[in-house]
């Protein structure tokens, strides 16, 4: 059976939010590594809180 409008925009709205979500969580490492990264070349450096 056919989606109608409204499910498919429910269902794009869901697929967007949990592609956020994880690019989200993808963000946070790399910023946890490159914060790891940068600290290990030289511990006076301090990085600026976004």
């Amino acid at each position: 059976m056919p989606l109608r409008p409204s499910e498919y925009g429910d269902d794009l709205s869901a697929a967007i939010a949990q592609y956020l979500i994880a690019a989200n969580e993808v963000m946070k490492r790399v910023d946890h590594l490159l914060h790891l990264e940068l600290m290990d070349q030289s511990p006076e450096v301090e990085l600026a809180a976004f």
